[in-house]
């Protein structure tokens, strides 16, 4: 079975035939999905939204947490700082800020399959979009 590419125009990813989770990287733009159970692509743990998403896994109103983490990915870029994340740089915390911006604006996926949230989407979209907010402004955009 082929499906498209959600970030790619009409670009073609040919899914296995198994019922085992897989995962699946586009030829055009390199993004890495996992297939869920139903044939659907998600982004790939590690992928930016993964990663914002993983600190909220549990959490059924993840909004209440998105300026802390914010703050968190800001800090992982300064000097010093200290953070729950690895250390970012400026340029990969930019790719992070683009990726959660475009899902927002061009939904592609439901995002609570990305790490099987508790969290309902709208929910997970609002802690992305408050996220998004925090930490553009912390960027000083």
């Amino acid at each position: 079975m082929r499906v498209n590419c959600p970030r790619c125009d009409g670009v073609e990813i040919l899914l296995p035939s198994t019922d085992e989770v897989s995962f699946v990287t586009c030829q055009q733009c390199n993004r890495h999905f996992r297939v869920t159970l139903n044939g659907e692509l998600v982004d790939r743990w590690l992928s930016p939204l993964s990663l914002i998403l993983y600190p909220v896994i549990f959490d059924t109103h993840p909004q209440k947490e998105a300026e802390r983490i914010a703050n968190e990915l800001y800090a992982s870029s300064q000097s010093g700082g200290r953070s729950i994340f690895r250390s970012f740089t400026r340029e990969e915390l930019q790719q992070l800020l683009s990726d959660v911006r475009l899902e927002l604006e061009k939904p592609t996926q439901k995002v609570r399959e990305i790490l099987d949230l508790h969290g309902e989407e709208a929910d997970l979209r609002q802690y992305l979009a408050a996220v998004a907010q925090r930490l553009g402004q912390l960027m000083g955009e």
